[in-house]
């Protein structure tokens, strides 16, 4: 896979997800969403899904588990995000009824995009190609969690560091 292509950036976002600890992360899945409305089907895809394992204590006898669901859509375009693909990853989150959704894109989002995203709890994230490549070179979030990294990175973006 190319670096630089729709898919490359999906992929590095996934892997990204893949880091924190305990999370589940699959790419590329298929949702059937049925109509409130008309009862029609309709096939949809997201491009990154992520189960986080959570626990909520309720009292000192009760505890809930859970998986908090999030869907994150990749949008690796040549201009910033407009306000249409906010509304529509607000949609996809209500069909499927995840629990949040995050807009990733290297060139950001319009200030309507911004705007509407706060009014209806989408979060948004300006993350260039350069930046998921540098993350997934020096191993962040490590494990241990989002921690600062204790070993340097092992990569060739790394030639210019020294020992």
């Amino acid at each position: 896979m190319a670096s630089g292509t729709w898919k490359w950036y999906q992929a590095r976002i996934a892997d990204f997800f893949r880091r924190v600890p305990g999370a589940r992360v699959e790419e590329d899945v298929p949702v059937t969403i049925t109509s409130k409305h008309t009862g029609r089907k309709r096939e949809r895809k997201i491009d990154v899904m992520v189960w986080l394992p959570i626990t909520v204590k309720l009292s000192e006898v009760l505890e809930v588990a859970m998986e908090f669901q999030i869907i994150v859509d990749a949008k690796h375009h040549k201009r910033p995000v407009d306000v249409g693909w906010v509304d529509r990853i607000k949609g996809m989150r209500d069909d499927v009824g995840a629990h949040a959704a995050i807009i990733m894109a290297p060139k950001g989002f319009t200030k309507g995009a911004e705007d509407r995203a706060k009014e209806i709890s989408i979060i948004l994230r300006a993350v260039t190609a350069d930046l998921l490549t540098m993350l997934r070179c020096m191993g962040y979030p490590t494990q241990e969690g989002c921690s600062a990294v204790t070993t340097r990175p092992t990569c060739l973006y790394r030639t210019h560091y020294k020992s």
